[in-house]
């Protein structure tokens, strides 16, 4: 007499940090295409192929989520110990370029957040830029009133630029096209943020 084996169901091996990625990709993508405050979790959830609730589950809200969004932005250290006339050239290179696609998507969901409804989504991306961007170029430039106003001026040129690069899409990453933008665009970075370039 044969006995019939049962088979086991197959457990699929969970990768929280993979899921977690997944999420945050797909939310980057949806806040910056239809805006922050059209988008739902479930939405982002469906793109990233996985339950709603694991969204929450990994960042307890939509805010939450935008906050993970703002941390996996590319962070400015390594360009910020580059010596006078590198800074310039590197930075605008990144946010340019097709390699910087995205930090653009990123840059384009910020903008969105910025620009939405909502005034914790609004505080978190403040409070963010400030931490991450604003305050170590202040500190790259000594400190001081003026110190201040030219890191607000770069970040505020970085957002715009990598904005801008996101919406005009392939045409501003042609070859041509993109070493004429760089050109234009280092100096003026490197003149706010290395004030003895103005010399």
């Amino acid at each position: 007499m044969s006995v019939a084996i049962q088979k086991q169901p197959v457990r699929r091996t969970r990768n929280a940090a993979a899921t977690r990625a997944a999420i945050v990709e797909a939310a980057t993508h949806r806040f910056a295409r239809d805006g922050y405050d059209q988008v739902g979790v479930r939405e982002i959830a469906a793109d990233a192929g996985i339950d709603p609730a694991l969204v929450n589950r990994y960042f307890g809200s939509k805010e939450g989520l935008l906050i993970a969004v703002l941390e996996a932005l590319v962070e400015p250290n390594a360009e910020l110990t580059l010596p006078p006339g590198e800074f310039g050239p590197a930075v605008a290179r990144r946010i340019l370029s097709r390699e910087g696609q995205k930090s653009q998507d990123q840059l384009l969901a910020i903008d969105m957040a910025i620009r939405s409804n909502s005034p914790t989504a609004r505080g978190v991306v403040r409070e963010d830029l400030e931490k991450r961007f604003v305050q170590p170029m202040a500190e790259r430039l000594g400190g001081g009133p003026d110190a201040r106003a030219r890191a607000q001026l770069v970040s505020a040129i970085m957002m715009g630029v990598g904005v801008m690069r996101g919406l005009l899409g392939e045409d501003a990453a042609s070859r041509p096209y993109l070493d004429e933008m760089i050109r234009h665009l280092a100096p003026l970075l490197d003149r706010l943020a290395d004030p003895a370039a103005e010399d």
